[in-house]
């Protein structure tokens, strides 16, 4: 099979799509011919994450669709670990994040385990110190403090992950 005619597969919430995103899924798509992004649920994004994302599933979706960085947007699984996306679209070759190691791990015992002919691949990351999708949401979400004191001009402050951020585990796959 050429290049051009393997599907590629990503997963992700997409919540507010910024320039790591964009990297991702055009490194992504010099993968393959057709890219096909796999948007989190709602419900899926608040077990994984703590939080509901700040847009829809569907706004999520259109907004993927209409940036022109996809072929096609797909809503994801409502069950954690049942690939049914992944079973139904039968990718050539799925595309991770740096940050997504743990679907990596979990994605490739169910191709490990069921001999699936799939190619999973890591890209690396883009700036993830300025276009990770949680400091950008930090940066629009400004602490106590942050709302209390005025808002200084120039490099925005290195942050931490917060301490309302759920740590993933193998059950939530």
């Amino acid at each position: 099979m050429k290049e051009n005619e393997k599907t590629v597969f990503v997963f992700g919430t997409f919540d507010g799509l910024h320039d790591g995103h964009r990297f991702f899924l055009r490194k992504a798509k010099k993968l393959g011919g057709t890219l096909i992004a796999t948007v989190a649920q709602d419900a899926i994004v608040e077990r994984i994450k703590g939080r509901p994302p700040q847009f829809s599933l569907q706004e999520r979706l259109n907004t993927l669709e209409e940036s022109g960085l996809v072929d096609k947007a797909v809503p994801g699984d409502t069950v954690l670990g049942n690939w049914k996306t992944v079973k139904v679209f039968k990718p050539d070759i799925v595309a991770i994040g740096y940050d997504q190691t743990l679907l990596g791990e979990k994605l490739g015992e169910k191709i490990k385990s069921e001999h699936l002919p799939i190619k999973l691949i890591t890209i690396a990351p883009f700036e993830p110190d300025r276009f990770h999708s949680s400091l950008l949401r930090e940066a629009k979400e400004p602490s106590r403090a942050q709302k209390s004191a005025p808002l200084l001009r120039g490099a925005p402050p290195k942050t931490k992950k917060s301490a309302g951020s759920k740590t993933r585990s193998p059950q939530d796959f």
